[in-house]
């Protein structure tokens, strides 16, 4: 399985607390374009194979459903949106 990074545009926080961050991904030969939007408590994130614009983007990717989910937790993560559970609380 071929995983690359294309394109990487993590977007800065605006005056009204919003921040954009748009990355490309290819895996399995397939281009995933993704873009994640924060609002306050809020995170809404696009998934799309064939076009990075908006209006072509859906949910649904032609490769497999859960390659473009794993690769989209690995990306809120590493944004600092979600811990990873090994970080989580113990009891």
């Amino acid at each position: 399985m071929e995983n690359s990074v294309i394109d990487n545009k993590d977007g800065g926080v605006n005056d009204d607390g919003v921040q954009v961050t748009c990355f490309t991904e290819v895996s399995d030969d397939v281009t995933l374009h993704f873009q994640i939007i924060r609002l306050h408590k809020q995170i809404y994130a696009w998934i799309g194979s064939n076009s990075a614009k908006l209006g072509h983007m859906y949910a649904a990717a032609s490769t497999r459903p859960a390659e473009a989910e794993k690769k989209l937790v690995q990306k809120l993560i590493n944004l600092g949106y979600t811990r990873p559970k090994s970080e989580g609380s113990t009891s």
